[in-house]
């Protein structure tokens, strides 16, 4: 199987990491490495250290950087939200693309620091929930038709415990000044159990590596990338309503997919993102075979579309300029099949050219 077909689709417009510079051939190297495959025999010795790699580029940065408040907020989120060497203990940018999150949110939220963290195959490899999957999974998986007897495997509870015990609400509930609230006994009050835990490890189902691409550090012939963010492997998740920690749902302030708009995907606000060549979608599930399957019904635009016109942006010849994201700033009619769908997920332009609209989150 061809992972970065499944993973990044044919022809697809692949972008680099957030902030990612090219590099100058005018600036001398930084790193000097003699040799970068840990699978050749023989070659163990033959390259540098990579631990005093990453020190030097965090020193020189903390130390030298313009923004230097934003440095030490970053290396006070790190201690934090610390995930130590012991994940990727040789990887130079997969240990800095972590450090990033950190001061490209430095002056963020730390919503947002927790997110990008969760998404992060350093979290994941340091908390085991990599290809964590849903009870569900393995019971439809795992059966032996001879005894009839099929696998019971829960979701990995690691990360899920400590993401609130470590990272976000602590074992007790605090009061304003800090100190530990008490019920009327006296007896401090557990800010979770274990069914809240459970409850995490379902949501954390599903996150797997992408695919490697090129330009970036690899000390392994592999084929996935343990940097970039995770991508969620919809078979694996587990898509039953999860309880949350104030004993609603999560999702409850979402609204119901059913509820909106007639027509929402031709709505002020819209948002369609650019997949080149790859007719597979990132943001909902469709079986990587339909892409190159030609038997599969594509949802063609008609160039008379109001839609059409946003997305293609033809200069006078007629010919589109293809932007990576268009949000629409109007809304628009419906023209021809349009008006006779409910949703759409993905929108051909011309052969080779794909949309992939954005839905709104809904429950």
């Amino acid at each position: 199987e061809n992972l970065v077909q499944r993973n990044r689709g044919g022809g697809m417009l692949v972008c680099g990491s957030p902030n990612e510079v090219a590099p100058d051939p005018e600036l001398d190297d930084y790193f000097a490495v003699k040799n970068i495959d840990l699978d050749c025999v023989g070659c163990q010795d033959n390259y540098e250290n990579y631990f005093a790699q990453k020190q030097t580029v965090l020193a020189l940065n903390m130390l030298h950087a313009e923004d230097q408040l934003c440095q030490r907020m970053a290396w006070a989120l790190y201690e934090l939200l610390y995930v130590g060497t012991t994940t990727m203990p040789d990887n130079t940018e997969g240990n800095l693309y972590s450090y990033d999150i950190m001061t490209r949110n430095c002056f963020g939220t730390y919503d947002q620091i927790l997110k990008e963290m969760t998404f992060s195959p350093k979290m994941g490899e340091q908390f085991n929930y990599i290809d964590s999957s849903a009870t569900r999974f393995h019971w439809d998986a795992w059966y032996d038709e001879t005894t009839g007897v099929r696998k019971l495997v829960f979701p990995d509870e690691n990360y899920a415990r400590e993401v609130m015990q470590l990272f976000s609400i602590g074992l007790h509930e605090l009061e304003l000044d800090g100190t530990e609230t008490r019920d009327k006994f006296g007896r401090e009050i557990q800010t979770y159990d274990n069914v809240n835990i459970m409850n995490n490890a379902r949501v954390m189902t599903g996150f797997t590596y992408t695919a490697r691409r090129g330009n970036t550090e690899e000390l392994f012939r592999a084929t996935k990338s343990r940097f970039e963010p995770f991508r969620i492997d919809i078979d694996k998740h587990d898509f039953f309503p999860k309880q949350s920690i104030e004993d609603g749902w999560i999702g409850d302030r979402y609204p119901l997919c059913e509820d909106l708009p007639k027509h929402h995907f031709l709505k002020i606000g819209a948002t369609y993102r650019f997949r080149g060549g790859s007719s597979i979608p990132t943001s909902q599930y469709m079986p990587a075979s339909w892409d190159a399957d030609e038997k599969i019904k594509r949802f063609v635009l008609s160039p008379d579309s109001m839609l059409y016109k946003k997305l293609c942006d033809p200069d006078p010849a007629g010919n589109c300029n293809f932007s990576n994201v268009v949000t629409l700033d109007e809304n628009l009619n419906c023209f021809g099949n349009e008006c006779s769908v409910d949703s759409v997920i993905i929108a051909q332009i011309s052969p080779g050219a794909f949309y992939e609209y954005i839905r709104q989150p809904c429950t």
